[in-house]
């Protein structure tokens, strides 16, 4: 399951952009990661519908992918440069 920070970026960056459809997703990003820096959010879940909340058919992946998935960019490298931007110490996939 999500950690509480984990899942405290994911329902702020989701809601976030559900209202403000036309903001990049970087953006958005930025301001669900606010005083979120240097943490170590722990994204996996068990659900139907995704095992991570991080993979790309997710809400939150799409998000993801839209700020740091360059055309053909491979998934790693997405997750990659969203931990390097925050500081991320690690961003758990399990």
């Amino acid at each position: 399951m999500a950690d509480n920070e984990a899942q405290a970026i994911i329902d702020k960056a989701v809601a976030l952009a559900r209202t403000h459809g036309h903001t990049p997703a970087i953006e958005i990003l930025d301001l669900a990661m606010t005083r979120r820096e240097e943490t170590c959010p722990h994204f996996e879940v068990h659900s139907q519908l995704v095992d991570d909340w991080a993979d790309e058919t997710s809400p939150f992946g799409g998000l993801l992918r839209a700020a740091f998935g360059a055309p053909g960019a491979p998934w790693d490298e997405v997750l990659r440069l969203f931990a390097e931007r925050y500081r991320l110490r690690e961003a758990h996939r399990t």
